[in-house]
């Protein structure tokens, strides 16, 4: 009797599942890394497609989500927003504003999601958007080299005799008693 109440019971749940979301087309949305800029904002596209297109309205509710980007530093957040499909069409885009600057950081990330879906089922519910940092890092061979001649450009020092020695790549040492 058991192992019959089982049978049914995956019977009932695979039924369901053919007759009550069988058919519907599904949701997705694309990934975007773009690089963010220096200035101003940079637009990320992402693609939300329809499987197939579909005789009825489909509609879905996007938002933005921080991952390591952050609201309102990194990007512009869309708030909760509807994304309507009418019949026919398969591909929505939903534009995010990235922020541009300067400060040399590790690439950011956010989300895209797809939740809430009518007349279709989502397949894959989040996008990622890679902020790809595009500033430049200085870095120096030599610590305090800021000639590019390899050595240390200032460095002080003070020996157990009590006088002090400053040393300049350039100019060699100077040693001055205070």
């Amino acid at each position: 009797a058991w192992n019959l109440a089982r049978r049914l019971s995956v019977i009932c749940f695979l039924a369901a599942a053919a007759f009550g979301q069988a058919g519907l087309p599904t949701l997705s949305v694309n990934d975007v890394t773009l690089e963010e800029g220096n200035s101003g904002t940079t637009t990320f596209g992402f693609t939300v497609t329809l499987s197939s297109a579909s005789a009825q309205t489909v509609t879905v509710n996007t938002s933005t989500t921080d991952l390591s980007a952050h609201e309102p530093f990194d990007y512009i957040r869309i708030p909760a927003t509807l994304l309507v499909f009418e019949p026919g069409q398969t591909s929505k885009t939903v534009n995010v504003s990235v922020i541009g600057e300067t400060v040399p950081e590790p690439d950011e990330t956010f989300i895209v999601n797809l939740v809430g879906p009518q007349n279709a089922t989502i397949q894959r519910a989040e996008g990622i958007g890679t902020i790809d940092d595009d500033d430049t890092v200085i870095s120096f061979d030599t610590p305090a080299d800021f000639d590019g001649d390899d050595k240390s450009d200032i460095s002080v020092f003070r020996p157990s005799n009590g006088q002090w020695w400053l040393n300049r790549s350039t100019a060699g040492i100077i040693v001055h008693t205070f």
